[in-house]
């Protein structure tokens, strides 16, 4: 069941990534009803669990409040795959891991993205690619449950 949550957060991170590179506009029904889905799956297996992984959603919705409100990203999907990544880390550590990469590799992709466009300060960049990346190396790390 495990594994099963890991393959649909991913391939649904690469979806809305996708949407997100060629629209810039991602629907907010998608990204509302994955938090809930892997909400409910997460406390419907361990109770005990699933509240650790809600806590840590919780820190990832404060975390992905204030780096909106820092500008370091652009609307309310990234917010929500922050959250969505941030209900499958089961610790502290991993937590830390994972805002950490997001600032980095976050860093990087809007300095590559600013070099890449001509007129940078009205250009939207599509950030969600950036969560699937850090997605990524979580599960390659092991931060992701």
């Amino acid at each position: 069941m495990i594994i099963t949550s890991l393959i649909i957060v991913g391939a649904f991170l690469l979806f809305i990534s996708l949407i997100d590179i060629y629209t810039h506009k991602i629907p907010a029904f998608l990204t509302t009803a994955m938090i809930f889905v892997i909400v409910i799956v997460s406390l419907n297996n361990n109770l005990s669990f699933g509240m650790i992984r809600l806590s840590f959603g919780v820190l990832a919705l404060l975390f992905a409040l204030m780096m909106y409100e820092l500008n370091f990203i652009g609307g309310i999907a990234d917010i929500k795959a922050i959250v969505l990544i941030g209900v499958l880390i089961p610790s502290i550590n991993y937590f830390i891991a994972f805002m950490m990469l997001i600032m980095v590799i976050g860093t990087i992709y809007k300095i590559i993205w600013k070099l890449k466009t001509k007129d940078a300060k009205h250009t939207e960049i599509p950030f969600i690619p950036v969560f699937f990346i850090v997605y990524l190396i979580m599960i390659l790390i092991g931060g992701v449950v």
